[in-house]
């Protein structure tokens, strides 16, 4: 089986340009292509996000209503940075199961979609020229 790896922080740096994308009028082909793709994402998103909680919980304090954050000048904060860029710095084997490998999306593709440059930027890693 052909995988395609991705750095965990290219994925959360995406999301939220990724659901623009997904909010737009696309091409069939280029919409379906994004929408597997977002499908095979988000799992790695999700367990991002418990390890993430893990460690806010680990590192943090608890406010006075007992939610636990992790405050900019907390002593913890320099450990917590450490390990929460370890995390993004993991690479995920995304598998499509067809057997091909992952095409990234033309850009031309998209059309005359409006797209802001830093949603191009985040999204560089599934784009081609």
């Amino acid at each position: 089986l052909i995988k395609y790896m991705i750095k965990i922080k290219d994925i959360v740096n995406s999301q939220a340009s990724l659901q623009k994308l997904l909010g737009v009028s696309l091409p069939v082909k280029v919409s379906y292509k994004l929408s597997k793709l977002v499908a095979k994402l988000q799992p790695e998103l999700d367990l991002f996000n418990k390890e993430k909680d893990k460690l806010i919980e680990k590192y943090g304090e608890k406010d006075d209503k007992g939610v636990v954050s992790i405050k900019q000048d907390s002593p913890n904060m320099p450990k917590f940075v450490e390990e929460i860029n370890e995390l993004t710095e993991m690479e995920v084997n995304i598998d499509f199961g067809d057997g091909k490998p992952f095409e990234k999306i033309s850009v031309a593709d998209l059309g005359d979609v409006k797209i802001e440059a830093q949603d191009l930027l985040s999204l560089s890693y599934l784009l081609n020229d």
